[in-house]
């Protein structure tokens, strides 16, 4: 087996949280076996693979830690609707099955805007309805093909939407009962046993592709049942593998949890924690309606909040509690969630959407003396740091030129401002 050249990035902009991130220092990074093994001025490139990136800053890969690639082709198709009615249009139950060319499609079409804006990692909680795994291969192959490092969750779910979203049944006439639907359900798995294809498809692929992890993905708390998160957790623990769900996303899923957790004390927290599933490899999208204690739990155990401040926008979910999260010591990373209801995977503008969530009435989060352009991922999905700044383990990196607008008056930290999304050029 040949070994791989190293590659040497030329002239660049080296960013590091901790040093002058208004001047970046010029320097040369010469990367081998997959880490930065040496940051200097005048790195000998004999041999190596180079590329100048010569003014242009350098940054760590993103992290997209909850994203789904099953609906990229709906952005901008949805306005002014809350979250439960977008669920009966826009997700995969919702209407018939794609075909293996539109899967690998958008596939490729969502790794190469990833790619465009800096992310070299996601967390793909993707939805094939009924589950099949020869659309999964496809969507396999398109993001090994793409070069993206992928944490792949299937997404499941074994109980029906209609009886877990308020009023649902009571209102709903009986006619039009079919078209109720989450993003997975009951009838995603087409008659099989969702939590036993889901591992059969698991343990077939693992390892089969060197840049493709893999997760389990129960939508909700609410739609899977308690045998179902049990199997999960312990599957999870016997094969240490990452735990993805949906939590508190919208005042429907509060209310329901008030109702149908009483046990709990009226908490999903509380139901994770009895089922074996609150433990530090899970990661929870959006919590927005999380209660201080929940989060203080949450801490406790190691799980991971994932803000997706856009599609919580746009879907009318509410503002996560962010300062809350901050004082309890709750693990928090950023996802951009669908692209029919974020209408973006612009990771920048994630984290423009989470400065903002300070604006609550407990008052703003403090200011930092230096803006955090690349905020740490942590939890289940991925785990690394805000700088390149010394040689070490290194996943991926991502190059930026500065927009003609602040080429020369902006530091370059701020060169990849949220609107418009920066083009990242390797």
């Amino acid at each position: 087996m040949t070994a791989s050249r190293d590659l040497v990035i030329r002239g660049a902009l080296v960013y590091d949280h901790e040093g002058d991130t208004d001047r970046p220092p010029r320097a040369d990074v010469r990367i081998a076996a997959g880490r930065i093994a040496e940051i200097g001025d005048g790195i000998a490139t004999a041999g190596a693979r180079t590329i100048d990136a010569d003014g242009k800053l350098l940054i760590p890969g993103f992290v997209n830690a909850h994203y789904h690639s099953h609906d990229i082709l709906l952005r901008g198709c949805f306005e002014n609707l809350p979250t439960e009615i977008w669920f009966t249009y826009a997700l995969p139950p919702a209407y018939p099955q794609r075909s293996a060319e539109e899967v690998r499609a958008r596939t490729l079409l969502a790794a190469a805007e990833a790619i465009r804006n800096g992310v070299t990692t996601l967390q793909d909680m993707l939805t094939i309805a009924p589950l099949d795994p020869e659309l999964l291969d496809v969507a396999l192959e398109a993001y090994d093909e793409a070069g993206l490092r992928v944490v792949m969750a299937q997404q499941i779910a074994d109980l029906r939407a209609l009886d877990r979203v308020p009023f649902w049944r009571e209102c709903v006439p009986a006619a039009r009962r079919r078209w109720l639907t989450a993003a997975a359900d009951s009838r995603a798995a087409g008659g099989a046993d969702p939590v036993e294809a889901v591992i059969e498809t698991c343990l077939a692929r693992r390892g089969r592709h060197r840049r493709i992890g893999w997760a389990l993905g129960p939508t909700n708390p609410l739609l899977c049942s308690p045998d179902m998160m049990r199997r999960l957790a312990a599957f999870s623990a016997t094969h240490e593998l990452p735990v993805v769900t949906h939590f508190y996303q919208s005042r429907a899923e509060i209310l329901a949890s008030r109702r149908l957790m009483a046990a709990h004390g009226g908490s999903l927290v509380g139901l994770l924690e009895e089922v074996g599933l609150l433990n530090e490899r899970l990661a929870l999208a959006h919590g927005i309606w999380t209660l201080g204690r929940e989060a203080a739990a949450l801490a406790a155990a190691g799980a991971t909040i994932v803000l997706n401040i856009a599609s919580n926008m746009k879907s009318k979910g509410g503002i996560p509690p962010l300062r809350d999260f901050i004082d309890a010591g709750v693990a928090l990373a950023l996802g951009s969630d669908n692209s029919g209801c974020s209408d973006s995977q612009n990771m920048w503008g994630g984290g423009g959407g989470a400065r903002g969530a300070g604006a609550r009435p407990r008052g703003p989060i403090p200011c930092a003396t230096r803006p955090k352009v690349a905020p740490a991922p942590s939890g289940s999905a991925a785990r690394s740091g805000p700088s390149v700044s010394a040689p070490g383990p290194i996943s991926s990196c991502s190059t930026f030129a500065p927009p003609p607008s602040c080429r020369s008056t902006a530091p370059p930290a701020r060169w990849c401002s949220p609107n418009p999304a920066p083009r990242s050029t390797r």
